[in-house]
């Protein structure tokens, strides 16, 4: 104990050691050094560039929503997703031959084949009695029914060739064929409609009969009964004139609505909305509102095409397309309050109507509820990469770099975009990968 203290005392009788050193002061004028500068350039120069682009996106995405909210008008439980799982490159489904109903009446049957999407057909084979049918890039998940009897029909086939399906089909002597395509609540249908050509029109020869009495004599006895001269005059050798009525029957219902398809193909929006409007009110009621709907939005007849949605979704509460297309004319009138009040139900199921209501919520500035309906609708209609465009804006305004890039990454894979969009989401994905990484 007593060294330590010895060595304490020794340390404290010594004389500091320490030597001061001394700083000269800073001068405050002078500049800073080169790399200091640069990147207080860098930083300005970033958050110039950063502002300048979220003005722009906020300015240009008004005008794209259009396009981006639409559902391109030809239905599906609702699963809010959380998190969409946009890493993985989405699946295509194939269009598949999903089932067949055989209808017949006394003056005509239908073939109806129940499809996932609208089918691309033409027609492959035609003679007087067999017809083959070419179905593009569709699978067959039914076995054509064995047909015996029938008036119609003879047989049926569905064949694989290639990447589609051949329909072949024999029909008996005097038939004609028809297909057409419509849609029934998820299914597309596509129909063969066969029905008998019209007998042909028999003209008979006439012969007129002239009868000729002769009178009595007066030295007849009354007893006495002459004989009847009869004679017969054959006018085929004769000139007759013969009253000529139009040879033009009256097109059946179904004829009708066959003629305005064509109509519209010739791009004659006038004849065919004048013989659609005739139809309305009839046996085909519905069916000609659907086409006249048509007419009016090729044609772009504004006003007609909104009053006529009106008035049809009103008539028929209960149809799903007319529903759509009255907020379809709604939301082209920029009264999105009233799209989300008519198709804002709790068990909606249909993509277009779940994609406009979403589309409506956005121009409302209603981000979180548009990201919502936008999933609800991707959920049931993945392929559909406008509304993974819109539900990309919609997380971006909210903030959610990562998920609105991998948005925009998906609606890229899919295609199907016009020019303009694929420049839109090309800018916007080089933007956000920026701030992502």
């Amino acid at each position: 104990m007593s060294v330590i203290n010895n060595v304490l005392k020794d340390l404290e009788s010594r004389s500091s050691q320490f030597t001061p050193i001394d700083i000269a002061a800073v001068n405050i004028t002078k500049p800073v050094n080169q790399d200091s500068w640069n990147r207080l350039v860098i930083l300005l120069l970033s958050g110039v560039l950063l502002g300048a682009s979220g003005y722009w996106f906020y300015q240009d995405q008004m005008r794209l929503i259009e396009d981006t909210a639409m559902p391109p008008v030809e239905k599906t439980a609702s699963i809010a997703i959380t998190k969409p799982e946009l890493e993985l490159e989405p699946e295509p489904v194939p269009n598949q031959i999903i089932g067949l109903q055989i209808k017949e009446s006394s003056s005509d049957i239908s073939l109806e084949f129940s499809l996932r999407e609208k089918p691309v057909s033409y027609l492959k084979e035609r003679s007087e009695t067999r017809f083959v049918y070419h179905l593009k890039n569709i699978e067959n998940e039914i076995a054509a029914p064995i047909i015996k009897d029938n008036l119609w029909i003879k047989r049926l086939s569905l064949i694989p060739v290639g990447d589609g399906v051949d329909v072949a089909f024999e029909t008996t002597a005097g038939v004609l064929v028809n297909t057409e395509q419509s849609q029934k609540q998820e299914e597309a249908i596509w129909i063969i409609q066969l029905e008998k050509s019209p007998a042909p029109i028999v003209i008979e020869k006439t012969k007129v009969f002239e009868v000729s009495e002769t009178p009595k004599s007066k030295t007849t006895p009354e007893n006495i009964v002459e004989p009847v001269k009869t004679k017969v005059v054959d006018t085929e050798s004769k000139t007759v004139k013969v009253e000529i009525k139009s040879a033009l029957k009256k097109l059946s219902n179904r004829e009708q609505l066959l003629r305005a398809k064509e109509l519209v193909r010739s791009r004659e929006w006038k004849s065919a909305e004048a013989l659609l409007q005739s139809m309305i009110d009839g046996p085909q009621d519905l069916s000609a509102r659907k086409q006249l709907l048509g007419v009016y939005a090729q044609a772009q007849y504004t006003s007609q095409y909104a009053r006529l949605a009106r008035e049809s979704s009103e008539r028929y509460p209960e149809n799903t397309l007319l529903k759509s297309e009255y907020a379809r004319a709604l939301f082209q009138n920029q009264s999105y309050r009233s799209v989300i009040s008519i198709l804002k139900t709790p068990n909606n199921t249909d993509s277009k109507q779940l994609a406009l209501t979403a589309a409506s919520y956005q121009r409302l500035d209603k981000h979180e509820q548009a990201i919502e309906y936008y999933r609800r609708s991707l959920k049931l209609d993945r392929p559909q990469a406008r509304n993974w465009i819109g539900l990309g804006i919609s997380l971006e305004h909210n903030g959610k770099s990562r998920l609105a890039l991998q948005s925009y990454q998906t609606a890229a894979k899919l295609g199907n975009i016009s020019q303009r969009l694929e420049q839109f989401i090309e800018q916007r994905s080089r933007l956000l990968a920026k701030v992502v990484n």
